[in-house]
């Protein structure tokens, strides 16, 4: 007995409503993105760059505090500069306050899953949100923050 392989129009209808069901429920995620403007600004310590510190900004203003919120973050370049990223690389943040935390490990290896295990330059000082001194402005347009001099 020969059996069939035949491809029913029916299945095929029935994939295809799937796939175009699934591809509507990711792209709705994507409307509740919060809109964010270009934030860039520097950080030293002791009057040299941080390159590699990792700066994080965390809301304080009410609207920041929802489930919506982006995170944004940048990691310092060898000039010590930063731009932020909440959802794509270097698109800044939503406008309000933020408390800034930093933390700076530097390994003495070039490997970089060691600086993991590497203490926080930095001492831990400005690695709390809720112990941090920084705080920052983020302006309904393209903002350019005043250093981060750490010491």
């Amino acid at each position: 007995m020969r059996q069939s392989c035949e491809v029913h129009p029916i299945k095929e209808w029935v994939v295809a409503m799937l796939l175009v069901s699934i591809g509507a429920l990711v792209g709705c995620r994507g409307e509740s993105r919060m809109d964010v403007v270009l934030v860039t600004g520097s950080v030293t310590f002791r009057g040299r760059p941080a390159e590699g510190a990792e700066v994080s900004f965390i809301g304080l203003d009410e609207a920041l505090l929802t489930r919506d919120s982006p995170f944004p973050r940048a990691t310092c370049t060898a000039d010590g500069t930063f731009s932020l990223t909440s959802y794509e690389t270097g698109d800044g943040a939503p406008p309000g306050r933020y408390r800034v935390t930093i933390v700076w490990k530097k390994s003495r290896s070039d490997d970089p899953e060691l600086a993991d295990d590497a203490p926080d330059v930095l001492g831990g000082r400005y690695a709390s949100a809720t112990d941090s001194p920084l705080v920052a402005e983020v302006e309904t347009e393209p903002t350019h923050l005043p250093p981060f001099e750490l010491k």
